[in-house]
């Protein structure tokens, strides 16, 4: 057995490990903690690093015989989970002193994942299937195709793994293993292994020939020309977002390791939780005491064990995600308590106060014991102790003072020994908040009217480096990911900054001068959430894209670990008015809106200049066909008005005077669907320059609202307000009521083969169909908030829906999960092209009487288009990115 403290440059033989067949090793985030197996032998484990190692005779099966092949880690060491080929699944919850045998079968288990809770387990078996546990290993459920698997990886989430078949290709999962892509990996290869990082965009294969790498679109890329890029240079960020919590004085936010989980605490009020981002009316107060000072908040990793202190007051903790009655007084010593930090467990807190000291906090069994850090302990009492934080262990602790220095204090043994800093800042510094990463090696802290400095260690010395932030800003708050190489800080009452370089450079990401006062990160620093303080709000903000294909320079769809979102809304050169609709080609060039009972515009240049039609005042919705050549809209009280010059000009077809509502076009916009208002159902086809109209009975008379068609225009499918939802598959000669309820349905929309259709209820929520209609799914993650419209890619993939006096959501998996995008606005339409990454959307306001909406568009960041960089060049991606292409090293 042999360990490195210095990044593998040398190694040390650990000579209390036996000489055997070792087969698998794993390590907590911090190295202190080590489990190791042997084929034919036993499992090993260490607390210190490897320096000395125990066998662990309670072991299931502890016979010479047992077939130890993998063995995996948790990141503070405590869950272990390891597999016996030929054999079962054993998981241990007390690093490595028990073990339990779970319910998988009995198999040639060759390699297990876990992710940086325990919770989250995946195993493979070769020549079989890979199974995978969501529940710590107590149920596993099989997944992927047969394979000759060899090994498997997982970022410290559990949803995005990676595996190796040998003698065949490397596959990868964005959604806990549930479905497996393979990548572009040679599938020939004798593949012997993998790791990730902790985010699962870095990837790295052993094979019997070579290692190859993969790197995803977060962080540093590898360019063509074999030169590391930083997006933060190219991309530009993407703005943050006001969360729906109440005003309040916010003094401190926290979050688990995904971002999913936050706590927030007000001074003079409660505890605020959310399990949903932060998004769609997910906050709630909680029964922790109310009306106090509370000061600061920690998070454990899984948002599950939850730490706060009240200035002038006490410490309290909840072990049950803050609901309930799970706020429990912890430490009954009142004090001027300015900060609270926890370990990845939620079973090791510190804490300091104002004036005061470090106290330094245990669970053991459900029991708290405090211990104060005193001076004899080479710190000094009585301090005005700033910020606090922890690394994933909670035995590397870092604090600042107020007109003073940083401290570090390292637990060896349950023996504490604190460090005066001096290397950082000049002289005594005003420090103001202090962040870790998950091994607490990589320190970042801020100055009050200073500047940012960060502190690496290297075998026990810590060495200092002012960064190149702006310097004599009011910086209050910093946040880290776990590996210390994502940093958010901010200002107070100026703006926000990132870093994706451990705080080598910084980009300002938000312009708000708001009283900011607390900054959070999850664990791979792609969700921060902030707050401001004096009546302020809670916002977030969200870098990346969980899910999403794009396509690759290869042309392979690619399903990437993390893909960056849209950037901001454009205003564009369209007049204000009352805009009521708006279409788009399939490309996203063209684009036509309507005014209400006004002319009709026309941009050829994806929405930057737009020019007034001629022969047409009065329209009200508007269609395209694929290409932008023709259009359609209807006028209310009106005939149908057609063009075929892309809207230079528009002629009345033969549809009768009606009151018509709604429009749709085949992708050819040779044939036209419209709906008229406590009317019927009208059908047009044009052949040689003459419309043909059919009014189609088979359909009620009704208050018809929207329509939607296939790209051929033999599916149809429409909606009543206040009733039902029709569609038609011959055309629209004959209608079906379906099974969706009756409800004030506002617009519907559907993928170009019309078999996934997309409707959004005024008053309600999203409902969805896969089978062209015949049975419709309500979808509970979207809100229910005055939808107006709705629109599709040609796929139904990627979707983005619009409501009145209310925000732009967009799904990239058929609707399953929506993200609220941009400011409020009172939208009126949205259109995309038929990829769906690229968007326009209208408004109308009221004032005083007169109606000036806009007409806004935005573009997604797709490797195979172009992206507008933060100098606001056109940046052609697909020169840049080689997305998940394996190379050998």
């Amino acid at each position: 057995m042999y360990t490195s403290s210095n990044y593998g440059s040398t190694w040390t033989p650990q000579t209390s490990a036996p000489s055997a067949n070792w087969t698998s090793i794993a390590s907590s985030s911090s190295g202190q903690y080590l489990a190791a197996v042997v084929y034919g032998g036993v499992i090993y484990t260490s607390s210190n690093y490897g320096s000395t190692w125990t066998p662990q005779t309670s072991s299931p099966s502890p016979s010479p015989s047992t077939n130890w092949q993998s063995i995996a880690s948790d990141s503070i060491g405590q869950y272990l989970a390891a597999v016996v080929y030929g054999g079962y699944i054993y998981t241990s919850s007390d690093y490595g002193v028990n073990w339990t045998q779970t319910s998988a079968p009995s198999a040639n288990w060759n390699s297990i994942t876990s992710d940086s809770t325990g919770k989250y387990l995946a195993a493979v078996i070769y020549g079989s299937y890979i199974q995978t546990s969501s529940d710590y290993g107590s149920s596993w459920s099989y997944t992927s195709p047969t394979k000759n698997w060899f090994s498997i990886a997982s970022d410290s989430t559990g949803r995005y793994l990676a595996a190796v078949d040998f003698g065949g290709g490397i596959y990868t999962s964005s959604d806990y293993g549930s479905t497996w892509s393979q990548t572009s990996a040679p599938n020939t290869n004798l593949w012997l292994s993998i790791t990730s990082n902790s985010a699962g965009t870095i990837l790295a294969a052993g094979s019997s020939t070579y290692i190859y790498t993969s790197v995803n679109p977060t962080g540093f890329l590898t360019i063509q020309n074999g030169n590391p890029i930083d997006l933060a240079t190219i991309f530009t960020p993407l703005n943050w977002t006001v969360t729906d919590a109440p005003t309040n004085n916010w003094t401190s936010i926290a979050s688990d390791s995904s971002g999913q989980y936050l706590a927030a605490v007000v001074y003079g009020g409660g505890i605020y939780t959310s399990s949903n981002y932060g998004y769609d009316n997910s906050w709630t107060l909680t029964a922790a005491p109310n009306n106090l000072q509370w000061r600061s908040i920690a998070s454990d990793s899984t948002g599950q064990y939850l730490a706060a202190v009240v200035y002038s007051g006490y410490i309290y903790t909840s072990n049950n995600y803050g609901t309930g009655n799970s706020w429990a007084l912890t430490y009954a010593t009142s004090a001027n308590w300015t900060s609270i930090t926890s370990d990845s467990s939620g079973l090791n807190l510190a804490a300091c106060c104002y004036g005061g000291y470090i106290y330094t906090g245990v669970n053991s069994s459900g029991t708290w014991t405090w211990t104060k850090q005193t001076s004899a302990l080479n710190i000094p009492p009585n301090t005005y102790w700033t910020s606090i934080t922890s690394d994933s262990s909670g035995l590397n602790l870092a604090a600042t003072e107020s007109n003073g220095y940083i401290w570090t204090g390292v637990n060896s043994s349950g023996t504490w020994t604190w460090t005066k800093q001096t290397g950082a800042g000049t002289g005594t510094s005003n420090w103001q908040s202090i962040a870790s990463s998950s091994s607490g090696q990589n320190l970042a802290a801020v100055e009050y009217g200073g500047g940012i400095w960060t502190g690496v260690n290297s075998s026990g010395n810590w060495t200092w480096s002012q960064t190149s932030a702006p310097s004599s800003l009011n910086w209050f708050s910093i946040a880290s990911d776990s590996t210390g190489q994502y940093l958010a800080a901010i200002v107070q009452n100026d703006g926000i900054y990132t870093s994706s370089n451990y705080g080598s450079t910084w980009c300002q990401t938000s312009y708000m001068t708001v009283d900011w006062y607390s900054i959070t990160s999850n664990s791979t620093g792609t969700i921060l959430a902030a707050t401001s303080n004096t009546n302020g709000y809670i916002y977030t903000f969200i870098s990346a894209n969980p899910t999403g294909f794009l396509t690759d320079i290869n042309g392979t769809p690619t399903d990437l670990a993390s893909v960056f979102m849209p950037i901001s809304l454009i205003q564009t050169s369209a007049p204000s008015a009352y805009w009521h609709s708006i279409a788009s080609d399939s490309t996203g060039q063209y684009l036509a809106a309507s005014i209400n009972g006004g002319y009709i515009y026309t941009s050829s240049n994806y929405g930057q200049t737009w020019t007034q039609s001629t022969g047409l005042n009065n329209s009200y919705y508007i269609v395209s066909d694929s290409s932008g050549q023709y259009l359609a809209t209807t006028v209310f009280g009106g005939s149908i008005w057609t063009s075929n010059n892309y809207g230079q000009s528009f002629s009345s077809t033969s549809a009768p005077n009606n009151s018509w509502q709604c429009i749709a076009s085949s992708s050819d916009g040779q044939n036209l669907a419209a709906g008229v208002s406590n009317g019927y159902i009208w059908t047009g086809v044009n052949s040689s320059g003459t419309w043909t109209w059919t009014q189609q009975t088979s359909a009620p008379s009704a208050q018809w609202v929207s329509i939607t068609s296939s790209s051929t225009g033999q599916y149809l499918a429409a909606a009543v307000q206040g009733g039902g939802i029709w569609t038609s598959s011959n055309y629209g000669s004959t209608w079906t009521l379906t099974s969706a309820p009756s409800a004030q349905w506002s617009s519907i929309t559907s993928s170009s083969s019309g078999q996934n259709l997309v409707v959004v209820n005024f008053n309600g929520g999203i409902w969805t169909s896969s089978n062209y209609g015949s049975t419709w799914i309500s979808n509970n993650n979207a809100p229910s908030n005055q939808w107006i419209s709705i629109t599709s890619s040609s796929s139904g993939q990627t979707l983005a829906a619009v409501q009145l006096g209310g925000y732009i959501y967009t799904s990239s998996n058929y609707g399953q999960t929506w993200i609220k995008k941009f400011s409020q606005g009172n939208w009126s339409s949205v259109t995309s092209n038929s990829s769906g990454n690229i968007l326009a959307a209208c408004t109308f306001t009221t004032t005083t009487g007169n109606f000036n909406g806009l007409i806004y568009t935005f573009t997604n960041t797709n490797p195979t288009g172009m992206l507008t960089n933060i100098n606001g060049t056109p940046t052609d991606l697909s020169s840049i990115f080689l997305p998940l292409t394996a190379a050998p090293i």
